[in-house]
Protein backbone atom coordinates (compact mmCIF):
# COMPACT_ATOMS: atom_id res chain seq x y z
CA UNK A 1 0.00 0.00 0.00
CA UNK A 2 1.64 3.45 -0.84
CA UNK A 3 1.32 6.48 1.47
CA UNK A 4 0.59 9.40 -0.58
CA UNK A 5 1.05 13.31 1.61
CA UNK A 6 -0.30 15.90 0.56
CA UNK A 7 1.60 19.21 1.87
CA UNK A 8 -1.29 22.32 2.25
CA UNK A 9 0.71 25.28 2.83
CA UNK A 10 -0.45 27.02 6.00
CA UNK A 11 -0.29 30.65 6.59
CA UNK A 12 -0.57 31.86 10.13
CA UNK A 13 -2.53 35.00 11.10
CA UNK A 14 -2.08 38.02 13.68
CA UNK A 15 -5.30 38.13 15.11
CA UNK A 16 -3.92 41.28 16.25
CA UNK A 17 -4.08 43.41 13.16
CA UNK A 18 -6.43 41.11 10.85
CA UNK A 19 -8.52 42.57 8.38
CA UNK A 20 -11.33 40.35 6.67
CA UNK A 21 -11.17 40.79 2.84
CA UNK A 22 -13.83 38.38 2.00
CA UNK A 23 -16.81 39.00 4.24
CA UNK A 24 -18.34 35.50 2.78
CA UNK A 25 -15.44 33.49 3.69
CA UNK A 26 -16.39 31.17 7.18
CA UNK A 27 -14.14 30.72 9.72
CA UNK A 28 -13.92 27.83 12.42
CA UNK A 29 -13.03 28.58 15.85
CA UNK A 30 -11.74 26.29 17.70
CA UNK A 31 -11.79 25.70 21.14
CA UNK A 32 -9.20 28.14 22.43
CA UNK A 33 -10.87 30.89 20.35
CA UNK A 34 -14.47 30.22 21.73
CA UNK A 35 -13.01 29.53 25.53
CA UNK A 36 -11.13 33.35 25.23
CA UNK A 37 -14.07 34.75 23.38
CA UNK A 38 -16.94 33.34 25.63
CA UNK A 39 -16.02 31.96 29.59
CA UNK A 40 -13.21 35.03 30.63
CA UNK A 41 -16.16 37.58 30.14
CA UNK A 42 -17.44 36.35 33.18
CA UNK A 43 -13.97 37.41 35.07
CA UNK A 44 -12.36 40.46 33.65
CA UNK A 45 -11.88 42.47 36.62
CA UNK A 46 -8.65 40.37 36.35
CA UNK A 47 -6.23 42.58 34.30
CA UNK A 48 -4.16 39.43 33.28
CA UNK A 49 -7.48 37.87 31.63
CA UNK A 50 -8.34 40.82 30.24
CA UNK A 51 -4.60 40.96 28.49
CA UNK A 52 -5.23 37.29 27.56
CA UNK A 53 -8.64 37.35 25.76
CA UNK A 54 -9.05 40.90 24.22
CA UNK A 55 -7.49 39.88 21.06
CA UNK A 56 -10.46 37.54 20.82
CA UNK A 57 -13.08 39.26 21.27
CA UNK A 58 -11.76 41.82 18.81
CA UNK A 59 -10.88 39.19 16.43
CA UNK A 60 -14.16 37.62 16.86
CA UNK A 61 -15.97 40.86 16.85
CA UNK A 62 -14.57 41.96 13.95
CA UNK A 63 -14.97 39.07 11.93
CA UNK A 64 -19.17 39.44 13.14
CA UNK A 65 -19.20 42.90 11.63
CA UNK A 66 -17.41 42.12 8.77
CA UNK A 67 -20.37 39.62 8.14
CA UNK A 68 -18.46 36.20 8.00
CA UNK A 69 -19.83 33.61 8.96
CA UNK A 70 -18.37 31.77 11.97
CA UNK A 71 -18.00 28.09 12.59
CA UNK A 72 -17.90 25.28 14.80
CA UNK A 73 -18.16 21.49 15.91
CA UNK A 74 -20.13 19.43 18.65
CA UNK A 75 -16.08 18.50 19.50
CA UNK A 76 -15.16 21.31 20.07
CA UNK A 77 -18.29 22.90 22.37
CA UNK A 78 -18.03 19.80 24.01
CA UNK A 79 -14.04 20.36 24.72
CA UNK A 80 -15.09 23.96 25.83
CA UNK A 81 -17.76 22.70 28.37
CA UNK A 82 -15.09 20.08 29.71
CA UNK A 83 -12.72 22.84 30.01
CA UNK A 84 -15.05 25.18 32.22
CA UNK A 85 -16.30 22.20 34.60
CA UNK A 86 -12.59 21.83 35.85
Amino acid sequence: MDLICLKKSMNIIDINSFSSINNSKEYFLDTNVLYWYVYPRYGLTKKSVEYQAKPYYDFVDRLVSDGNPLCTSVYNISELLNIIEK
